[in-house]
């Protein structure tokens, strides 16, 4: 019973120190300080989210999104889905093109081997039947081909709509954009923070923002192309996949 009541006793006191412990941090913390530590474990659940591919792309965009709304904001985060959103799209309307054409190609080369049959059919005539069952199978992959055209074609244009469509939420975003900035320019006005140079910064920067940043993430781009090109291959790897 004694030690019960021991037990008892060390496992509130524990308790106790333990809020009396996290009391103090945060005292001795603060608002800024939370919110750096808050940034800090979101970019880490971003990190781990990009370098660990087994949980899907949905747990990626999911820790994407929290860090970058809380640590910039909502615009932030629109402003880079866009960009990766209209660069996959992109992506993709590039790879229907090219099989498009490699179908076109592959049908050209079907027909004129059809015609070329059709021909030797009949100055064949001992042969016909046998040319004939060759030909209805000829003309099989042709119309399969031919469907898959059709396909491919109704593909593209609606990866051309997603793209309109793209554009379209972009630019209502680039709206929203100028208006709240105008609204905040005359607040800022209004209440004086002109004083301030800091904030003229801020407020030159944000006017400047929209005309620069498809500039810097192209450099950026660029620059990680340029070092892509001398990274080592991996000799070994190359070889497995051969």
């Amino acid at each position: 019973m004694g030690n019960k009541i021991g037990k008892q006793q060390l496992q509130t006191s524990q308790s106790i120190n333990e809020l009396i412990k996290n009391a103090n941090n945060k005292a001795t913390c603060g608002p800024d300080c939370e919110k750096k530590k808050k940034i800090s474990e979101l970019k880490s659940d971003y990190d781990n989210a990009a370098s660990d591919h087994s949980k899907g792309p949905e747990n990626l965009s999911e820790a994407r999104k929290n860090y970058f709304v809380y640590a910039f904001g909502n615009k932030y985060n629109n402003n880079f889905n866009e960009k990766l959103y209209t660069k996959e799209a992109s992506e993709k309307v590039k790879k229907l093109i090219t099989q498009h054409s490699e179908n076109v190609e592959e049908i050209s080369t079907l027909l004129n081997d059809y015609d070329s049959a059709y021909v030797y059919k009949s100055n064949m005539g001992d042969l016909s039947q046998k040319y004939e069952e060759e030909n209805k199978t000829l003309k099989g992959e042709i119309d399969h081909n031919i469907k898959e055209v059709a396909t491919n074609d109704r593909k593209v244009f609606y990866e051309n709509q997603q793209i309109e469509n793209i554009k379209y939420y972009r630019y209502l975003i680039k709206l929203v954009y100028w208006v709240i900035l105008v609204l905040y320019t005359v607040v800022f006005l209004y209440d004086g923070y002109y004083k301030k140079i800091k904030m003229d910064v801020m407020l030159v920067s944000l006017y400047i923002y929209p005309y620069v940043i498809d500039w810097i993430i192209g450099k950026i781009l660029y620059v990680f192309g340029v070092l892509k090109e001398y990274i080592p291959n991996n000799v070994y790897l190359n070889a497995s996949s051969m």
